[in-house]
């Protein structure tokens, strides 16, 4: 495993109490859109409707790829999956604010 660089960040100040971090792990396809749009979860993830993150921590998961997307959303919106570590977001994602958005190179 190399090590991990931050490629950009977005802080955003005080992140609202019922947030909570998650990663989601991505190619190179999708850094592009996370520093056009900053503010929520990019419409060309997951079709605007679903997309799939892990609790910040998590192990990576296997067949994702080598960038790590860091960011805070509503706790309300994650919904769980078989593993407990790994959750899915549901919904018209695009209208909800996330906070500190922060990409990192973990190749």
């Amino acid at each position: 495993m190399g090590t991990e660089r931050r490629i950009f960040n977005t802080p955003s100040g005080v992140v609202p109490a019922n947030y909570v971090k998650v990663s989601r792990w991505i190619g190179d396809n999708e850094i592009a859109l996370w520093k056009r749009v900053n503010s929520h979860i990019p419409n060309e993830i997951g079709r605007g409707t679903q997309i799939y993150v892990t609790l910040f921590g998590a192990p990576k998961p296997g067949g994702v790829g080598s960038y790590r997307v860091d960011f805070f959303v509503p706790k309300a919106m994650l919904s769980n999956t078989a593993n407990p570590l790994h959750k899915q977001i549901f919904g018209s994602v695009s209208n909800t604010p996330i906070y500190n958005v922060e990409v990192f190179d973990c190749r």
